[in-house]
């Protein structure tokens, strides 16, 4: 009969390896990039001004029609080629969901209408 009680075999478990904090290699984990956009006037005012065209852009979306929002999104996905930081990602991000939502509203709509013909007819008895 087997024991289902697993017995000790006599070796302490192994203590957690201290991880040297400045050699992230060791565990797998890239190096962070330096922070020289900190001290580096010219990179903070490229990242500001690419905030701003976000943000214009993210106004110009919220006040867009459903049938204007695709230069908008192709100059969106230009913007994201410059992004290279979280908070410009937030920004690329909260300005996809405004577009996806648009998106979503004009299928809606196109949905909405393609029914209404399709009852229309049928009651009619006409023919698209």
């Amino acid at each position: 009969m087997a024991s289902t009680v697993e017995e000790d075999d006599g070796i302490a478990p192994s203590e957690p390896e201290e991880v040297d904090k400045h050699a992230p290699k060791q565990i797998g984990i890239p190096p962070k990039q330096s922070s020289k956009h900190l001290h580096n006037p010219s990179e903070a005012s490229k990242r500001s001004l690419l905030r701003q065209e976000q943000r214009k852009l993210g106004h110009k979306l919220k006040t867009c029609s459903p049938d204007e929002i695709d230069p908008l999104r192709k100059q969106n996905n230009k913007l994201l080629k410059y992004v290279d930081h979280p908070r410009e990602l937030l920004l690329d991000g909260r300005n996809v969901e405004v577009i996806s939502k648009k998106c979503l509203e004009n299928e809606e709509r196109i949905i909405e209408v393609s029914i209404e013909m399709v009852v229309f007819c049928t009651f009619t008895g006409t023919d698209t």
